[in-house]
């Protein structure tokens, strides 16, 4: 007798659609990936972000309760490379074209 049994895991993912180089560092706002019932995107506090630039370069922040963090990573070489991490999310790794 075989035994079937599907597994669902389900991981809550996040996104950071607006991440800007700018004179004081680089600005970051991660968002639940999934919406509300109402189709808002909550802020997500506490995600620690980290930022690379080609030279090897990194800094890192925390947002705060509206998901904002500005990362002091100034004068950053090159396309840049952010990590993002929550414990109650799966990591995001972006490469935006700032």
């Amino acid at each position: 007798v075989a035994v079937d049994t599907d597994h669902m895991v389900y991981l809550r993912t996040m996104r950071a659609p607006d991440v800007r180089s700018k004179a004081d560092g680089v600005h970051v706002r991660v968002y639940d990936d999934d919406a509300t019932d109402t189709g808002s995107r909550p802020p997500i506090a506490g995600a620690t972000v980290t930022v690379r630039d080609t030279a090897g370069h990194t800094a890192s922040g925390v947002t705060q309760p509206d998901g904002s963090v500005v990362v002091p990573l100034v004068g950053a070489e090159g396309r840049l490379t952010v990590q993002v991490n929550h414990p109650d999310f799966s990591p995001l790794q972006l490469r935006p074209s700032t």
